[in-house]
This record gives C-alpha cells, sequence and structure tokens, in this order.
C-alpha cells in the first residue's frame, strides 16, 4: 500500500500571503524515508524548485517516474491541507527557505498543522 506525501515549498506574494507550491509523491512518504531522501538530494532552494519543475512523481529518488502533472500551486496554509486531503496524503513536507531545512506534518490532524515537527 502506498504512503502518499506532498511535497512543497512556501513563498510569499506582497498580494496573496503564503504560496505553496506542492508535488505529490505516490511510494514510501513516510518520514524515516522521505527526509533522509530529501536532505540528501533536495537540500537547498535551486534544488527544491528543480523538484517542482519535474511535477507529481512516483518516488522522491531522483530517477523516479514522472506523472507529467505539473506541480500545483494553492494560497494559505489551510488550503494546503485541503489540497493533501484529496489527494490522500498522509505527510506534508515542507522545505523552509527561512531556515533552509525540510519540516513535516500530518494533514489528518488539522488542529496541529501549525505543529512542523524536525528539520
Amino acid at each position: 500500500m502506498a504512503t502518499r506525501s506532498l511535497i512543497t515549498v512556501k513563498t510569499v506574494d506582497k498580494n496573496l500571503g503564503d504560496v505553496y507550491e506542492t508535488v505529490y509523491c505516490h511510494w514510501d512518504g513516510y518520514p524515516d524515508h522521505m527526509l533522509g531522501k530529501l536532505k540528501a538530494y533536495y537540500n537547498n532552494f535551486d534544488k527544491v524548485k528543480d523538484l517542482m519543475v519535474e511535477g507529481d512523481r512516483s518516488t522522491i529518488e531522483p530517477d523516479a517516474k514522472l506523472y507529467n502533472q505539473p506541480s500545483t500551486q494553492v494560497v494559505g496554509l489551510h488550503t494546503l491541507v485541503k489540497t493533501a486531503w484529496d489527494c490522500n496524503a498522509e505527510w506534508v513536507y515542507l522545505y523552509n527557505t527561512d531556515m533552509g531545512k525540510w519540516q513535516y506534518f500530518e494533514p489528518k490532524d488539522p488542529s496541529k498543522v501549525d505543529i512542523l515537527y524536525g528539520g
């Protein structure tokens, strides 16, 4: 069974506020797997943007099968959570551009959406 996830980078638009660009990842989205891979392969903003350009994918590995679906942009954290729900993502990974680190959360509990773990 797949552990679906979203991989996301946040930017700030002066008119819209927080904008989240996100791609869907179908397999192996659990933190024990994803955090190490994200840190190894996508450890700076330029690499994360390259990941966004590639779009939705089967796995996080660089040679993953790509689904030919572009990244999605949503405005606001709660819209990001709804997007995760809509695609049955169990985890959301967020590249924090201010810290240059990865953070993650489970969208199944919206009361904890503001609590981001790890880095």
